[in-house]
C-alpha cells in the first residue's frame, strides 16, 4: 500500500516536469493533484486499515484499538509526506536540481 503511494508521488513529480514545458502554472496543477492524491489515499487507507485490523486476532479489544491507532498513523504519515520525503532523499538523483 504505502509502495503506491512513493510511486503516485513519483509520477505526479514527472508529471509536472511534463507539464512545464507547456505551462507555466504546472506546479500549481501538480499541487492539485497531489491533494487530491492524499484525499483519495487517505479513504482508501482507512479502509485497508480496519479490514487489516479486523483480520488479525486480539487477545482484548484494548490491543486491537491500539494496532488500528497504528495503522492510522503510519498510513497518514507515509500519505501525507511521501511528497517531502520525494523531494529530499530522490528528485535529485532523478532529475537533477532539487529546486
Amino acid at each position: 500500500m504505502i509502495s503506491v503511494v512513493i510511486i503516485c508521488t513519483y509520477f505526479v513529480f514527472k508529471l509536472k516536469k511534463l507539464l512545464s514545458f507547456y505551462s507555466t502554472k504546472s506546479t500549481a496543477i501538480a499541487a492539485i493533484i497531489n491533494a487530491i492524491m492524499i484525499k483519495v489515499f487517505r479513504t482508501i487507507y482507512q479502509y485497508a486499515a480496519e479490514k487489516l485490523n479486523d483480520i488479525e486476532n486480539y487477545k482484548t479489544s484494548q490491543t486491537k484499538e491500539d494496532a488500528l491507532t497504528f495503522k492510522y498513523i503510519l498510513f497518514e504519515f507515509m500519505n501525507n509526506y511521501s511528497s517531502l520525503f520525494y523531494i529530499a532523499f530522490f528528485k535529485q538523483h532523478r532529475e537533477g536540481c532539487v529546486l
